[in-house]
């Protein structure tokens, strides 16, 4: 095989590096000159297996003593390893020829050649590939040798090879390249002939892909596939990535050639590989989840919904990695400050976010005004140190923030409560109740402070206590309108929360109007014929009526004519009471006492109950039925409106011989129908016969016959009549009614309870 001898150039003017020895017995100046363009290394380059590359050293004297290097045994000469030596053996192909040692410089710029080879020795215990050594030159006084005047240690490299073609890039990365990247990434294979003669041929035409990478790896479109680079030159292959999917893609470079040295008819065919290797990238990140649940995702915004004005809350935003690299930022901004605050950042510490785990960004959010708010969230990934062909528009992930900040809103279901006219009346407060809606619109808890009614001295009324309105809840207040004079009267009802510094006002509207009497009326005149039933009605105004729920009344009437019998609700005022809510009793005969009470008021209608009596024969032909002592009454008020009376007749048909039966005693006859005092009121009513026009007078005594009160003598025209005896000054027992009408005396018991 043929050989080539590398020669190279001595005494590189730029690299004299001068060492001076310790101590006054070695005063030389030893200068050492390497023959390659660094001070320190010296790099033969590519060999082929079985040559020879020269290089070498000068070593000049420049100091006043003379230099010697006594041997090329150790320790003045000593080859080893370094770090980057590939096997334990590579400083045994770099030599140093025997022949050169000893030597001594023995004149001032005298100067000695040191040749230094890698000799490519061809077998199997010294492997191809990059190789190193260290060789140590230690120069030593003369004739001392044991004074050392400099040691110095020089770097050699060699790149063997058993083929002629030899790459220094046979695993070729193109590491991350973001999916269809911005511009192809383009990297070069350089192939080398080692040979020194030569000129060889190298064919590309042979290459194995992966499945998708054939698409993904191409060439420069100037790239010759058959090529013949000179001797000891190197010729560039450009081969370009450009991903369009994620994931790993690869391709192996088959480089043939055939050795022109081995038979001509069987030639070795060399072939060199070369690994191309890619990573399809692509970087996702996307809104996973937002918390509270009650925020919206749409596209690119989170809605966050309602917010608390002054209120500060935090959402939660959960990124995931939806790419297939690791996420790392360079920085995280939002916009609207004022507002937004960034509370916790992903990427804490450092760490990376791998592609499927999740992150959570922490933000507050702090309206200090009603009003809609926004925020641009922007998050700068660092992908672009770290691949390459990244877009622009993957360089920043932004996405915006919008809400709403509200203070909790209470809004009634009526800005105005409007009162029916309420009567007026001075042995009566008359009062009505109107419930007022509120309702808490917002998404937050409202505490209501105050439900006051201003001017405090208007007749409206409120008793609510503060409370707290939840979201979506509603609350009733009772308003209560009591006039004392008749009039209209407004106010308003002002309602404070503590999150809102304006109350909410509602007004209030009503009227108060005199009061009408009630009538009170039985009919004028009913016949009847004797043995049978009579229904006596009592009628009422029922729009009146309507405004009570307790009566009370008594109804005198000749007992020798009538007998109570019963009575009947049907159809009436007093239909909705229950039986156990009436008591009608005849307390002595011919007075007939009605009571009836509820908690619902009447109803409006002119009939306030029916009253059943069975007739007979009685002393005279016809009876007056008279309804006295009414009271009408609602809740506190036991009597509740003034009233007026109808009184009737109930006459019996006439019948054969029935005037001249009872004719005589009717028209001579002095009467005083039974009393039964109301312990409830000051006086009692006296029910009297008049048989004829007369002065009449009326006393009471005890029980021991001492004239306790009386009354005028006043003339009483013939006929029935009442008249009212106070008796607030009698204490509880029996008393005696006497009634004195001419030469008529009649006396009538009654008992007195309070």
């Amino acid at each position: 095989m043929k050989r080539c001898l590398l020669i190279l150039l001595f005494c590189l003017v730029g690299n004299v590096v001068s060492a001076y020895s310790a101590g006054d017995t070695c005063l030389a100046k030893v200068n050492i000159d390497l023959t390659d363009d660094t001070s320190s290394v010296i790099d033969f380059g590519y060999v082929y297996v079985g040559d020879t590359l020269n290089s070498g050293v000068v070593i000049v004297r420049t100091g006043p003593n003379a230099v010697q290097l006594p041997s090329a045994a150790p320790p003045y000469f000593v080859k080893s390893t370094t770090p980057n030596s590939s096997s334990a053996n590579d400083f045994e192909e770099f030599d140093v020829s025997i022949n050169t040692f000893p030597f001594r410089l023995s004149n001032i710029e005298s100067f000695k050649n040191f040749p230094i080879q890698f000799i490519a020795r061809d077998s199997s215990i010294y492997k191809s590939g990059k190789k190193e050594a260290k060789l140590n030159f230690s120069v030593r006084g003369d004739p001392d040798a044991s004074c050392v005047a400099v040691n110095r240690g020089i770097t050699v490299r060699a790149t063997k090879s058993f083929m002629p073609l030899w790459t220094d890039d046979s695993y070729l990365s193109f590491d991350s390249v973001y999916v269809n990247p911005v511009s192809q990434i383009v990297d070069t294979i350089r192939i080398h002939n080692v040979y020194k003669i030569d000129t060889i041929k190298a064919d590309t035409t042979s290459f194995n892909y992966t499945k998708r990478a054939q698409s993904v790896f191409t060439f420069a479109p100037n790239q010759k596939l058959s090529f013949a680079p000179k001797p000891g030159f190197e010729n560039p292959f450009v081969t370009r990535y450009f991903p369009t999917q994620r994931g790993v893609d690869s391709v192996l470079y088959k480089f043939i050639h055939k050795n022109p040295y081995y038979s001509k008819a069987t030639p070795q065919i060399d072939t060199m590989y070369v690994t191309a290797f890619g990573v399809g990238v692509e970087q996702k990140l996307s809104i996973a989840e937002v918390q509270p649940s009650n925020a919206k995702i749409i596209n690119d915004t989170i809605n966050v919904g309602a917010i608390h004005a002054e209120q500060p809350d935090t959402i939660r935003i959960v990124l995931r990695n939806d790419g297939n690299i690791a996420f790392h930022h360079e920085g995280i901004s939002l916009t609207n400050k004022e507002t937004f605050q960034l509370e916790k950042a992903i990427n804490v510490n450092g760490v990376f976010l791998p592609p499927d785990a999740t992150d959570t960004l922490s933000i507050i959010i702090n309206p200090k005004n009603e009003g809609l708010f926004e925020s641009v969230c922007t998050i700068k990934s660092d992908i672009s140190s770290r691949v390459r062909g990244v877009p622009v528009s993957v360089k920043e992930i932004t996405f915006v923030i919008t809400g709403q900040s509200i203070r909790p809103r209470i809004e009634p279901l009526s800005n105005v409560v409007r009162f029916d006219s309420v009567i007026v009346f001075d042995e009566c407060l008359w009062d009505t109740t109107k419930t007022l809606t509120l309702r808490n619109v917002s998404n937050y808890a409202s505490e209501i402070t105050s439900v006051v009614v201003i001017p405090s001295n208007a007749p409206f009324f409120v008793t609510k206590q503060p409370f707290t309105l939840q979201p979506g809840n509603s609350e009733k207040v009772d308003v209560v309108f009591s006039p004392r004079t008749v009039g209209s009267f407004s106010a308003v009802l002002q309602i404070t929360t503590k999150e809102n510094n304006l109350p909410i006002v509602v007004n209030l509207v009503g009227k108060g109007i005199e009061s009408k009497p009630i009538a009170c009326k039985v009919p004028m005149l009913q016949t009847i014929k004797p043995g049978n039933k009579i229904v006596i009605p009592i009628m009422v105004d029922k729009e009146l009526v309507a405004l009570t729920n307790r009566f009370s009344s008594t109804i005198v009437f000749d007992s020798t004519l009538l007998k109570y019998s019963a009575w009947s609700k049907t159809g009436t005022a007093s239909s909705l009471l229950s039986s156990n809510q009436f008591d009608i009793r005849e307390s002595s005969r011919g007075r007939l006492q009605i009571v009836m009470q509820s908690s619902q008021y009447y109803l409006a209608k002119d009939t306030l109950v029916n009253l059943v009596f069975d007739t007979y024969l009685g002393n005279d032909i016809k009876t007056d039925v008279v309804i006295t002592s009414s009271e009408f009454g609602r809740e506190n008020c036991a009597s509740a409106l003034p009233v007026v009376y109808q009184q009737g007749i109930v006459k019996l048909d006439s019948v054969c011989g029935l005037e001249l039966k009872v004719g005589s005693t009717s028209k001579t006859q002095f009467i005083i129908f039974p009393l039964t005092p109301n312990p409830a009121q000051d006086y009692t009513e006296v029910v009297f016969n008049i048989p004829v026009s007369t002065s009449t007078q009326f006393e009471i005594v005890n029980s021991v016959g001492v004239k306790v009160t009386s009354t005028e003598s006043s003339v009483f025209n013939q006929g029935v009549h009442t008249l009212r005896i106070p008796i607030q000054e009698l204490s509880e027992g029996t008393y005696t009614l006497i009634m004195k009408a001419n030469d008529f005396i009649g006396v009538e018991r009654f008992v007195v309870t309070k």
